[in-house]
This record gives structure tokens, sequence and C-alpha cells, in this order.
């Protein structure tokens, strides 16, 4: 199992007052912000490219590991931190097709 992963911890699912339903995830607070690869700044640092595809290719490697599909991976899920690594967020499903053929919309080739 991968020793660290760089995406909010998960604490809980939020559930209605009366448990009947699903309304979100409990997750880590991300103290750097939302600030994500599709920010013009982050866009613009072209000699950083290199490294946030080498380091979401890593993440994916591993949460595929441990059988976890992101499944909606596109540059605005994923946040740069400080120290300017790269992040994974938004495990809620869905797709951009911008990014991903429908037909790989899900499985783990999509990612």
């Amino acid at each position: 199992m991968p020793k660290h992963i760089n995406v909010p911890e998960f604490f809980r699912v939020v559930v209605s007052e009366d448990g009947s339903l699903a309304i979100g995830l409990l997750l880590t607070w991300m103290p750097f912000g939302s600030r994500t690869l599709w920010d013009k700044e982050f866009r613009q640092m072209k000699d950083m490219h290199f490294k946030w595809e080498t380091q979401v290719r890593e993440l994916v490697k591993k949460l595929h590991a441990i059988d976890i599909v992101w499944g909606d991976v596109n540059p605005r899920n994923i946040v740069i931190d400080p120290e300017l690594n790269a992040w994974t967020v938004d495990f809620g499903g869905g797709f951009i097709e911008e990014f991903i053929d429908r037909d790989l919309a899900g499985p783990k080739e999509g990612d």
C-alpha cells in the first residue's frame, strides 16, 4: 500500500438529519487553498509542467494500486500546494469531454 498520496484525507460521509440521504463528504481542509493547474499562473509555468505531469501520473498509479479510480482527471482537479506539488481532488464522479472520451469515463483506462 502506498505510504502517501497527495489527496485530502477522508473523514466521513455527511448525511441528512434523518440519515436517509448522503449529502457530502467531510475531508481535511487544504490550508493552501484551491489554486489549480487551470489557473493562468500555473499554465504559464512551463518549466513545472513535466514535474506536475510526473506527480499526477504517480498519484494515479498509486490510486489504481489500491483499486481507486479518480474518474475526473483534468487541470481543474489538480491543486498546487505552496511547495509547487500536485494534489488530486474531486472524486465525485463525472468527467469533462474536453479531457476524456465518454467511452473511457469510469474505468482505470480513463484515468
